[in-house]
């Protein structure tokens, strides 16, 4: 089963749609990243998800990222 995405509102058409377009900005390094980084951290920090090795029982959940720009930077 292949998961489908599709987002059809997009405040910003400036924003990348997805990781591999992130990583093809030039302030990637600089923006995209520690923001991405920041917020894995948040996710782990609550116990959201835990890393394991996969067994050949196990199914994994696609995921994806996100990404957007806060319009109040302090919340």
């Amino acid at each position: 089963m292949k998961a489908e995405h599709d987002i059809t509102v997009h405040k910003n058409p400036g924003l990348p749609k997805n990781f591999r377009e992130a990583r093809q900005r030039p302030n990637y390094e600089d923006y995209w990243l520690p923001a991405m980084k920041k917020q894995d951290q948040s996710l782990v920090d609550q116990s959201v998800y835990q890393m394991r090795k996969r067994e050949r029982w196990m199914k994994v959940l696609p995921t994806k990222w996100v990404l957007d720009e806060k319009t109040n930077p302090t919340t």
